[in-house]
């Protein structure tokens, strides 16, 4: 059934400079004055003119400031006055507000004109202030969720902006974030934890470790940090309280092992435009963030492979009730049928589950091929998983919970390693490998964390919606799992035809169809609007640039639609990591799942935005049915 989605836009205010004819001021009485800062420039274009005139008052404001900075800016060949007026020009956007302008044609150029009160000039800064106020609400907010990767990256980035104002002092909800910040970044690095809780050689060139992680006896749910290997300084992103590193080479044979606890998030510096402009000219904050963590190399090598002829074993007792063990090579499978499933096919589902772990641990695409050759999706699914994420399963003895769902049965969870070389990255994810009625493997998801999931459960439970919530995480899980596997099919049967899809910052009328609008306030913004074969073919090429693409989420809510049973609001907090380029911003889906198979009527992606006002949110949309 076709969909539209009904808008009506407010009128945008759009803020611009004050032409002031020469009647009404003399430019000399400006530049007499002690109470101005102006600049001036000819051009035969305008926005030339203007460029340079402001670069010109931009350097009467440095010399004024220059001094408050001597202590936090990077020479590195410059002079400081130099690179504070590279500081004062991440300030332009702001500047231009409080800015007055004379444009005047003479001799067939434009003379340009800016003046500003220096009494004025305090506001420019005052803009920075809230953006850094911004930055530290995130922060404290991922602190008490024991979000520490996105705690410890917002703290960082709110101080390095601290450094571009002259006074370096931001005062804000009776905080002097001068010295709060510095303080929690310290805190969060001494309280961590590492308690090294499995030591496995798993072959003479490969060795996994397990820590469990905690802040204040309480396990963090996520956190970042580098282990050296001998020849880099690989990251490993922790989730639901633990951490896996994989050693591979000489450094199986480390006694100890150097961990950093990462603070300084280079790669990510252009989330947030501010930060990336001043990244090269403020001193960057350091913290002393090193762990030391002792090992014991094991005699004996734990085999990855037994017989090839390893039988299959059921427990005649089980160790609880509606609990079995079955093992089968190197791995134990105990699953909690929590949803009743009949014996004989959830023995039929433990069965199947351990022979795709064993395919999927020895990269054997072979027998991958072979064992799943009547059933091309899942074939291709679980080649593409393992060849863009260098997939393993961490655990030879596996708890999982065998539950039920609409379409059959999932096992929840199984935690695997997935490596990305050319990010230096190691993450740990959860497989969530979904079976019919009649206990026939047909999908493989990578799933939300735990904590994330049992929110979801309670809920659902609360709100009497557990079934619609179990679907859109569903839906959710085989959306991102889509992007890592780089499946495009998916994505399209995933997108309505008549879908809009809104990333960038300059708007483009879809002429084709009219089929979204606002029917209330948008934020103040220009956006790029695709439809969906635009962004598909977009996408496709984002997809053959870049050798490992890594997306996770630091916050996922679910919204109902009022009065429209069925439509949903999912916004995220996307960090997105790809070959050379990161980012991090908002992530909003309109989604109908009322139909047989749920669709997104509307995506829309905002970079490096942090301001709940300027956030796109589903009071923004009508799905007129």
């Amino acid at each position: 059934m076709k969909r539209t989605i009904c808008f009506r836009l407010a009128a945008l205010i759009i803020i611009t400079p004050i032409l002031i004819s020469s009647q009404q001021f003399s430019s000399r009485f400006i530049k007499d004055s002690p109470d101005y800062y102006w600049g001036e420039a000819k051009s035969s274009e305008v926005q030339e003119a203007e460029a340079k005139a402001l670069a010109m008052l931009t350097g009467l404001i440095a010399k004024r400031v220059t001094s408050n900075f001597k202590s936090v800016v990077k020479e590195e060949g410059r002079k400081v006055e130099e690179t504070v007026e590279n500081i004062l020009e991440t300030y332009s956007t702001a500047t231009l507000k409080n800015v007055e302008r004379d444009v005047q044609p003479i001799d067939g150029e434009y003379r340009v004109f800016l003046y500003i009160l220096k009494k004025e000039v305090e506001k420019i800064f005052d803009t920075r202030r809230e953006v850094i106020g911004y930055i530290f609400n995130n922060a404290e907010q991922f602190d008490r969720e024991k979000h520490y990767t996105y705690a410890l990256k917002s703290y960082y980035f709110a101080l390095l902006l601290i450094n571009s104002l002259p006074d370096q002092m931001v005062k804000h909800r009776g905080y002097n974030l001068t010295t709060e910040i510095p303080k929690r970044i310290n805190s969060i690095i001494a309280d961590v934890k590492f308690k090294l809780t499995s030591d496995k050689l798993i072959s003479d060139k490969e060795r996994e470790l397990i820590f469990d992680i905690t802040l204040r006896d309480k396990s963090v749910q996520s956190l970042d940090f580098f282990f050296w290997d001998g020849t880099n300084q690989v990251s490993v992103s922790a989730a639901d309280g633990q951490g896996v590193c994989r050693l591979y080479g000489a450094s199986v044979k480390f006694p100890k092992l150097d961990l950093d606890i990462k603070t300084k998030y280079f790669e990510c510096k252009d989330e947030i435009k501010e930060v990336s402009e001043l990244w090269d000219l403020v001193v960057h904050p350091t913290f002393r963030s090193d762990k030391k963590i002792q090992l014991e190399v094991e005699k004996k090598i734990t085999q990855v492979k037994e017989a090839n002829n390893a039988q299959t074993v059921i427990s005649e007792v089980e160790p609880a009730k509606n609990v079995t063990n079955i093992s089968q090579g190197r791995f134990n499978l105990q699953l909690t049928n929590g949803g009743g499933c009949d014996q004989s096919i959830a023995d039929k589902i433990q069965t199947e589950a351990l022979v795709l772990l064993e395919l999927i641990n020895n990269k054997d695409i072979k027998q991958i091929n072979d064992r799943y050759s009547n059933d091309p999706f899942i074939q291709k699914k679980i080649q593409e998983i393992m060849k863009y994420n260098d997939i393993s399963v961490v655990d030879n003895s596996i708890q999982a919970n065998l539950n039920k769902f609409y379409s059959g049965w999932e096992i929840r969870k199984v935690r695997v390693h997935n490596n990305y070389s050319s990010l230096n990255k190691q993450t740990t994810e959860y497989l969530i490998l979904d079976f019919d009625n009649d206990g026939k493997l047909y999908d493989i998801n990578f799933g939300i964390l735990e904590n994330l999931y049992e929110k979801f459960v309670r809920a659902g439970n609360d709100g009497n919606d557990w079934g619609n919530r179990q679907v859109i995480i569903k839906f959710m899980e085989k959306y991102r799992t889509s992007y890592l596997s780089r499946d495009l099919a998916t994505i399209d049967s995933l997108f309505a035809d008549e879908a809009v899809i809104i990333v960038g910052r300059v708007l483009e009328k879809n002429k084709k169809k009219d089929v979204s609008s606002f029917y209330n306030q948008i934020p103040n913004v220009e956006y790029l609007r695709l439809n969906k074969d635009e962004y598909l073919k977009r996408q496709k090429t984002i997809f053959q640039n870049n050798k490992d693409i890594y997306i996770g989420y630091s916050t996922f809510n679910i919204i109902q639609k009022n009065k429209q049973p069925g439509v949903y609001g999912l916004s995220l907090r996307q960090n997105y990591n790809s070959t050379g380029y990161a980012d991090e911003g908002y992530l909003f889906l309109l989604i109908d799942f009322e139909e047989a198979l749920p669709q997104i009527y509307v995506r829309s992606w905002q970079p490096q935005e942090w301001d709940e006002k300027e956030l796109i949110k589903l009071s923004n949309f009508n799905l007129n049915k």
